[in-house]
């Protein structure tokens, strides 16, 4: 039959190559911004309220943005961050560290609703897939006791894949969903 997980979904707070308007992708070192701390505290104290005192798993990307927003909300709900790969945005190859005005015009001629497209040296949505499945199949969950509700610190894009395949969606025709940075989603699914 399954077991049924809670999840709670955390974009990072604001890093510095967001408020620049910079594709951060598989780059590690964009830290977070005063306001990027600030909706990491917000996360944490939401996070607060949803788990009651329940017991919680936290993993997070060790990208720097994601790993300092999760040891904020580690710090308030008394866990430990677990950094993962798994959870690393999307990789954009040669377009990491462009604008995303540059970016984009990179992109222009593109179909970017392809979910086995790659830019120079990046990611496709589907290998982004194959890592949060990965994660999601490992002991690291499988494992946890009934009632442990779960906490991934991740990306926008990442999240976005995620919860496409937790919704069973195709990935060529799922809707685009913005994550705020600093947001919770939460959501169930069953393995």
């Amino acid at each position: 039959m399954g077991v049924s997980r809670v999840l709670h979904l955390v974009r990072h707070g604001q890093s510095s190559w967001n408020l620049e308007h910079r594709v951060q992708g598989a780059q590690h070192e964009p830290p977070l911004t005063d306001l990027g701390r600030s909706q990491a505290r917000a996360a944490a104290a939401a996070l607060l309220d949803l788990l009651g005192g329940r017991p919680g798993l936290l993993l997070t990307s060790d990208q720097q943005r994601a790993v300092q927003t999760a040891e904020i909300i580690g710090g308030a709900l008394g866990l430990r961050a677990k950094p993962t790969p798994l959870l690393r945005e999307q990789g954009w190859g040669l377009l990491e560290g462009l604008t995303t005005k540059a970016a984009m015009a990179e992109l222009a001629d593109v179909d970017l609703s392809s979910p086995d497209f790659r830019w120079a040296g990046g990611e496709s949505t589907t290998d982004v897939l194959s890592r949060v499945v990965e994660l999601l199949g490992s002991a690291t969950i499988t494992d946890l006791p009934a009632g442990t509700e779960i906490i991934l610190v991740s990306h926008g894009d990442t999240i976005r894949v995620l919860m496409t395949h937790l919704l069973g969606e195709s990935l060529a025709e799922a809707p685009w969903r913005q994550f705020e940075n600093g947001s919770v989603t939460t959501t169930r699914y069953h393995h």
